[in-house]
């Protein structure tokens, strides 16, 4: 009987998707109840402009007569006495009155449901890298619609319908935002690509993921450059978490080639770690260029960033990218709770970058006993006294520093890592800047994403080992 019954209800869909929900009514209604003779018995009638009704108060309902019931029979000895066909057709519906309403109408045919073979259409789209907007308007294009299909939601569905399914396609493939979800779309996707070293960790809302793809292994492998002068860069503006991204990169003959990508959920020291000792242990013996760890790292100001490069990697140099160091002494002077003068910013800036192209330690320390002699460099003893511990004292950070003299200071004491002097006789080919991360960062926005933000990790995952692999490797090649 449970096969009958099963039978009954398909038959009863189907009745509603052809009466109903296309051509006879909008809006139902259903009430249903179980008897001694019937098993399911559903009522509907038509509540045409409902929503008109509910979100604009314009109109009542037009009070159509139109009614469907919906009967489905118990198959007992009883209800066969009465009913000899009861076995083969349960299953009875009545349609009854006539509209008075036109059943062509746009209002009418907006309200239609989605069939799945719709859904399904839209679902290539965005496998394609379509949005939203983009796929609206390459299916009407493509299905060259009159003016009846425009209104007909079953085959040209809403923006809102469009955007649902979207959400639904996004779930399908790369998760939730965070939790559990995503992190199974991500080992899921790893799986299906077993050419890219993909591995990631997570407690909780923390993770790490590590990108390397097979062209990644190759520069490892085979460029020389791999194993000299090394540049790390973060951004997290990617995607709708704000993943922290840090591509690792050297110099090649077009360019930056890339040597792994880290994502983590955050940009703080055991974050850093977790993501470089993770690449370090994937890679193994061939790691730039079969040396285990390159000559130098250059960086900008990261304190996190740079200790966890140190810890993992304690045998390489560290450098700091002399445009970012510029960029923030100027972003201080400019900053108004210093109190320094529009007149006097040009002088001490001019100050640092004296400090910084210096040729020779005599000229550094002459040029900066001639700025302690200056009227502008009494005046702004804040300016000075952040400068002049370093190179009279090299020891002393005063408490009631602010957090920007207490970063000056340090950044003083490092000066082998950021003046152009003391890197003198280093293997760096010239580079002083981290430019070729700056660049990597512009392509990722521009080209790879197209200006806009991925969904999640998962997306943002897919986007680094499918586009942007095959964008640098062609940049490579061509």
């Amino acid at each position: 009987m449970s096969s009958m019954f099963q039978a009954a209800r398909l038959s009863v869909i189907k009745g509603v998707h052809d009466c109903v929900y296309r051509r006879l009514c909008i809006q139902t209604v259903k009430t249903h109840s179980v008897s001694r003779e019937f098993a399911w018995f559903g009522s509907y009638i038509n509540l045409h402009d409902l929503y008109a009704f509910m979100l604009y108060n314009i109109a009542m309902t037009s009070r159509c007569s139109v009614k469907m019931d919906i009967k489905i029979k118990l198959i007992t000895k009883n209800t066969i006495r009465i009913d000899k066909d009861v076995r083969t057709h349960p299953c009875i519906i009545t349609i009854e009155g006539t509209h008075n309403h036109p059943a062509e109408a746009a209002s009418a045919l907006q309200e239609l449901r989605i069939p799945t073979a719709t859904t399904d259409t839209f679902f290539k789209y965005f496998d394609l890298g379509m949005t939203v907007p983009q796929a609206i308007r390459f299916h009407q294009e493509k299905l060259n619609f009159n003016l009846s299909d425009l209104a007909n939601a079953a085959v040209n569905p809403k923006s809102r319908s469009v955007y649902y399914m979207r959400e639904k396609w996004l779930k399908n493939n790369y998760g939730t935002l965070g939790g559990g979800d995503m992190f199974s779309a991500i080992k899921k996707y790893a799986d299906a690509n077993p050419l890219s070293k993909i591995k990631y960790e997570h407690t909780g809302e923390r993770f790490t993921l590590v990108l390397i793809t097979d062209f990644m292994s190759t520069v490892h492998r085979e460029f020389r450059e791999a194993g000299e002068v090394i540049f790390v860069d973060t951004t997290s503006h990617f995607d709708q978490l704000n993943t922290a991204v840090t591509p690792l990169l050297c110099a090649g003959p077009a360019g930056a080639l890339p040597l792994g990508v880290i994502f983590t959920s955050s940009q703080d020291e055991a974050s850093y770690t977790a993501g470089f000792d993770m690449l370090k242990q994937m890679l193994g013996d061939s790691a730039f260029y079969q040396q285990g760890h390159p000559l130098c790292f250059i960086t900008d100001n990261s304190d996190a960033e740079r200790n966890a490069l140190r810890k993992v990697w304690p045998n390489s140099e560290r450098y700091l990218c002399i445009f970012h160091i510029l960029q923030q002494v100027w972003r201080w002077l400019c900053d108004s709770s210093h109190g320094v003068k529009k007149d006097h910013r040009q002088l001490l800036m001019q100050v640092v970058k004296n400090l910084l192209y210096a040729k020779t330690e005599q000229k550094f320390n002459e040029d900066w006993h001639a700025v302690l002699q200056t009227q502008e460099a009494k005046n702004y003893e804040n300016f000075v006294r952040f400068i002049t511990y370093e190179v009279l004292t090299r020891w002393a950070v005063f408490v009631y520093f602010t957090m920007f003299f207490r970063y000056v200071t340090n950044l003083i004491q490092r000066k082998e890592e950021w003046c152009i002097l003391y890197r003198a006789g280093r293997l760096l080919r010239g580079n002083q800047t981290n430019n070729y991360a700056e660049a990597t960062m512009c392509i990722i926005k521009d080209i790879i994403l197209n200006r806009c933000k991925a969904f999640n990790t998962s997306q943002l995952l897919m986007f680094m080992n499918e586009v942007f692999d095959l964008y640098m490797k062609q940049r490579l090649l061509m």
